[in-house]
């Protein structure tokens, strides 16, 4: 019998553990799921066995994940995946929650639990990314979090309530802008914030603020999203009333888990098994027989197995996982057969 690897052999492995640089930000949560239609992460997952080809899977269900948000916005993100088995991958990058009141940029940004980030890269302690005010397409530009302040969902509803008033007047920029400049003082020196327009500019509440006041020639406004304000200053000249409040923009079923089809129909070999199986925690599953490990057994539960006699058994389907053809091996002494 192969000798089973331990789990951070596997994950550290393929995840480039050991030495090197300064340690990423590393985001956790519990019950994540990938694969389309949409859960949690609309994206697949792709494994690289130790030696082997990559594959992907386009449907994981972790019962709890680690995530390393990378030093680059636009790099794939590591995973290390736990649940029936163990293992790591990569992904594309992630959107993230804020999970807690957070003030930065000088005060002028004011985060909510459920503010989502995008195009995050880790910095030190910290995340940095773009947080969306009305969808992707309005975003507050380069938002500097703390790692601890950031997850992957949350569990608790986001209150539906105001986040700030004004003095019942609404601005916006004068012309048609795609990025906006906020100052944290009156005056041209001070910090600033940006905040841009992704998509299309053509929705009336694009860009639009309350007023909070005046001195001399600035005013403060206020952008609110959802679970997010942004608070500056903006030359008055830069800026033109509007008669109304603007209108809309808001405020405040999947696959079923398994490999994939392999297309083993039943077996009318009788040296041939084909059925439900467990396999032994501690286990290590592998891309070939005996090499390329991906991944190990970490939890007791039922597989669809194929043991056709030869020391090796091919896994069929684990509960949790799913692509097409995915390369998974054990040894045989590690199966017992039966539901």
């Amino acid at each position: 019998m192969v000798r089973a690897w331990a789990v951070g052999a596997v994950i550290g492995a393929a995840i480039g553990g050991g030495g090197g640089p300064v340690r990423a930000c590393t985001v956790e949560g519990d019950h994540i799921q990938f694969g389309s239609p949409a859960w949690d992460f609309d994206q697949d997952v792709i494994v690289r066995p130790a030696g082997g080809r990559p594959f992907r899977l386009t449907y994981v269900s972790a019962r709890h994940l680690r995530a390393e948000v990378p030093a680059r916005p636009g790099d794939r993100t590591n995973l290390e995946v736990h649940g029936l088995i163990a293992f790591a991958g990569t992904t594309e990058p992630l959107s993230y929650v804020v999970a807690q009141q957070v003030e930065a940029a000088d005060g002028m940004v004011r985060l909510y639990p459920w503010a989502r980030m995008t195009r995050a890269r880790s910095d030190g302690a910290d995340v940095v990314g773009s947080i969306m005010v009305h969808g992707p397409e309005e975003t507050v530009e380069q938002v500097r979090v703390p790692c601890g302040a950031v997850a992957l969902k949350l569990r608790v509803p986001a209150a539906d309530r105001e986040l700030i008033a004004g003095d019942g007047t609404w601005w916006k920029p004068r012309g048609h802008v795609r990025r906006f400049v906020l100052r944290a003082r009156p005056q041209d020196d001070a910090p600033t914030i940006s905040l841009a327009i992704q998509g299309s500019s053509g929705q009336p509440d694009r860009l639009s603020f309350k007023r909070l006041s005046v001195r001399g020639e600035w005013t403060q406004i206020a952008r609110e999203g959802f679970r997010v304000v942004a608070i500056g200053w903006a030359r008055t000249a830069a800026l033109q009333r509007l008669t109304e409040a603007p209108s809309g923009g808001g405020g405040g079923g999947g696959p079923v888990p398994g490999l994939g089809d392999h297309r083993y129909g039943p077996s009318h070999d009788p040296r041939v098994y084909l059925g439900p199986a467990h396999v032994v925690v501690g286990t290590t599953i592998f891309a070939g027989r005996g090499e390329q490990p991906w991944a190990t057994v970490e939890k007791d539960g039922v597989s669809l197995i194929v043991d056709r006699g030869d020391g090796w058994v091919r896994i069929l389907r684990i509960p949790g996982i799913e692509g097409q053809d995915v390369p998974a091996f054990v040894t045989a002494a590690a199966v017992k057969r039966g539901p």
